[in-house]
């Protein structure tokens, strides 16, 4: 009888076991499941407040994009106010969105604008913030655009020596930007100031850089204009003194030959008190053209009057002031 007994509590200590077991495998499974359960309802929640995020940054991108066109569409019909409000609305909104690139690109339209309504100051001030802000942002070639527009704006107010040196800043950003299309434009442009100025040799420099980036971004019609600015500053032809027997090597646009006198500097300068201060300017086009000289100039023993008149590339001519 004993036996059975302890045979029966055996049985019930197994039988409680098994059900606490099958009762803990339950609990578990239960749990994981509705641990599942709850992250799938988060991960759901999660991207439906994702989705409308995202969905409020686009419409809020959207908005200041159409802002943006409103604002050009009113600058094309010359309603510059207007536009400047829709660009500061649009600027706003871009700041608000965090959208560094667009920051800094209304701001230099902004400048533009403000530029061509006489707000000069205002205008300058917007493109240096423009200039800071991708500087501080590291958009160089944003960066290039910025000090381009600075460089242009003090062209137009005569402030040269700061014109060129924010060309010379720009023209850096656009290389660490490896934009060289960019940086042939303002290469050339470079060239340009420096052939204005007669410093030749530098002007080539600049011409041959140009030439060499607008190969790399594939510019065809810059690398036209640059051959024949090449052309002209190497050299196109030259002047001999028959007097001294002096060659003076012909470059640039175009040569003034005169008597340099104290306020007036030509390219080629004479002694002669027969030759005018301004007496005759040669072309790269090979037109000579006397600049209302006192005494005239003689082309060949034929008088130069007043128009111009073309010599042949492959002409010697003979020029005299008497």
């Amino acid at each position: 009888r004993m036996e059975a007994e302890r045979l029966r509590g055996r049985r019930i200590a197994i039988a409680v076991t098994v059900a606490a077991l099958v009762v803990a495998i339950g609990s578990v499974i239960f749990f994981y499941k509705e641990g599942a359960r709850q992250a799938r309802e988060e991960a759901r929640e999660k991207a439906l407040l994702q989705a409308k995020q995202e969905n409020l940054i686009f419409s809020k991108r959207a908005a200041a994009d159409s802002l943006l066109q409103s604002g050009e569409q009113q600058r094309q019909i010359g309603r510059y106010q207007e536009c400047l409000q829709f660009f500061r609305q649009a600027l706003q909104s871009y700041e608000d969105l965090d959208a560094v690139r667009e920051q800094i690109s209304t701001l230099i339209d902004i400048g533009d604008v403000l530029t061509v309504t006489g707000h000069l100051a205002d205008a300058e001030s917007a493109y240096k913030k423009a200039r800071e802000t991708a500087k501080e942002k590291h958009s160089t070639d944003l960066e290039g655009k910025a000090l381009e527009s600075l460089a242009f704006f003090n062209e137009q107010q005569r402030r040269k020596t700061e014109a060129l040196d924010y060309y010379a800043q720009a023209m850096q950003a656009y290389q660490l930007a490896g934009d060289p299309e960019a940086g042939g434009r303002v290469l050339e442009k470079l060239g340009y100031e420096a052939e204005k100025s007669h410093l030749l040799e530098r002007a080539h420099a600049f011409y041959g850089n140009a030439f060499k980036n607008y190969t790399d971004s594939g510019n065809e019609l810059g690398k036209s204009r640059v051959e024949e600015a090449l052309e002209r500053v190497r050299g196109w032809g030259s002047l001999v003194d028959l007097i001294s027997g002096k060659t003076y090597d012909l470059k640039g646009v175009s040569v003034n030959v005169g008597r340099n006198v104290e306020g007036v500097i030509n390219d080629i300068s004479f002694t002669n008190r027969m030759i005018s201060r301004r007496h005759l300017a040669i072309g790269s086009n090979l037109h000579i053209d006397d600049l209302r000289s006192r005494n005239g100039t003689t082309i060949n023993a034929r008088l130069l009057r007043s128009e111009e008149r073309r010599v042949g590339k492959e002409c010697r001519s003979r020029w005299s002031p008497y």
